[in-house]
This record gives structure tokens, C-alpha cells and sequence, in this order.
């Protein structure tokens, strides 16, 4: 006799065979997590994972690329990747400073081999020389008509100390006037000095070689000539 056949309305006698189970429950929805399955790391909590999303499927996410709305993974022991730098900058800027050091050290000797090779000498101008110009006045002449200004830039052979500078100006030769004698305080720790008097409205004036003659303690400290034509 088959014991599982029993009148309806019967139990089922603990012996007999038990209901198979589904193996997951209740049938799963399209697109749901699969037992055994990783959820991408993209998907959220409790959210079904995309059918293309599973491992294998076409258009799915790669192991090791980088994955929607993440940054891209680091190598361990690696820096991340750095934004590409401009090669020869620093080069480039000690380049520049040496050319700039280079022109100020080229000025610094024009202007030294300018100003040594005035020392002694007196300058004579078109243009009125001004502190501006530093003993180095524009416009230098040697000869100049006698209805044109002119003024007398002194260089001395040093600096000046506690001496007197003394000028004295001839004309073709003879003395013209009577010296003049600088005051202390506008000579003593200066090594130039200048004139902005306009020598052409001078009343004995004119044509021929005018000579002017610094001195100090005995010594000539600056000398030059003009020439001066009718």
C-alpha cells in the first residue's frame, strides 16, 4: 500500500516525501543580484545589478580600469599621476637672471671706463648740466661759435678733501679774470663738480681757445680747452 495515498483532508505521514524547496526563494526578478555574483562597486545598496553590469557581459566595467565616477586606482608604492611639467623652467629663469646680471654688469663697467677715462678733465656742454647727470653731461663740445651757450663740467683726478680747488681761465694764453676759489663744503668728498652758468653771455666772451685750470694744494685736479669760433 502506498502510504502517500491518502484520503484527501489527510496529513501526509511524516514519512513522506517532503516538498522540494525552491533553491532562492521566491523566483527572482529580472536583473537581480545572483547568488555568488559581486554588486559592481557602481551600483547601490539594494539597487538590481544592470544585466550588462555582471563579469563577462559585453560593456562591462574591466578589473583595474577605472570605473564610472571613480578616480583612476594607484599603483601601491607608485605616486599618483602628476599633471605634466613644463621642462626648462628653471633653466630657463637662471638664464634670464644671468642676462640681467650681465647688462647691469656691462653698465656698470661702461660706466666706469666712461668715468675714468673723464678724470681730470673738464667737460664743456651745450646742454646744462644738472645732479641728474652724474658728472657725465650730453653734448660735449670742443668747438663752439661764440653765440652758442656753453657749460663747464669739472672732473677732478679724485675725490677732493679738505684743499681748496682754485680755477683758473685763460684766453689764447693770457689769464682772463682773476681765479676762482671754490668753497670747501662744495668740494671736500666729491670727485666731479659742475658749472650751469652759461659762459656765452659772459661779457668778454668770444672768439679764440679758452683754457680752464683746476688746482688744489699745488696740483692741477682738472684741465680742458674750447675752442671758440666768431
Amino acid at each position: 500500500m502506498d502510504p502517500t495515498n491518502q484520503p484527501p483532508g489527510q496529513p501526509t505521514p511524516p514519512w513522506g516525501p517532503p516538498a522540494e524547496p525552491t533553491p532562492w526563494g521566491t523566483a527572482p526578478e529580472p536583473g537581480a543580484p545572483q547568488p555568488g555574483q559581486p554588486t559592481p562597486p557602481w551600483a547601490a545598496p539594494g539597487e538590481p545589478t544592470p544585466p550588462w553590469a555582471a563579469p563577462g557581459q559585453p560593456g562591462a566595467p574591466q578589473p583595474g580600469y577605472p570605473q564610472p565616477g571613480f578616480p583612476p586606482p594607484g599603483v601601491p608604492g607608485q605616486p599618483w599621476p602628476q599633471a605634466p611639467q613644463k621642462s626648462g623652467g628653471k633653466g630657463r629663469r637662471i638664464a634670464l637672471f644671468a642676462v640681467a646680471a650681465l647688462v647691469v654688469i656691462v653698465a656698470i663697467v661702461a660706466f666706469n671706463v666712461l668715468k675714468s677715462s673723464n678724470d681730470g678733465k673738464v667737460l664743456f656742454s651745450t646742454d646744462v648740466p644738472t645732479s641728474a647727470q652724474k658728472c657725465n653731461p650730453t653734448n660735449v663740445v670742443t668747438t663752439i661759435s661764440a653765440k652758442t651757450s656753453v657749460y663747464a663740467t669739472y672732473e677732478y683726478t679724485g675725490r677732493m678733501g679738505s684743499d681748496q680747488v682754485t680755477l683758473n681761465i685763460s684766453k689764447d694764453g693770457t689769464a682772463y679774470g682773476v681765479p676762482v676759489t671754490f668753497a670747501v663744503t662744495d668740494t671736500s668728498g666729491t670727485d666731479c663738480g659742475y658749472d650751469p652758468t652759461d659762459w656765452s653771455a659772459d661779457p668778454g666772451w668770444g672768439a679764440g681757445t679758452w683754457k680752464f685750470t683746476l688746482t688744489a694744494a699745488g696740483k692741477t685736479v682738472s684741465e680742458g680747452s674750447l675752442v671758440v669760433t666768431p
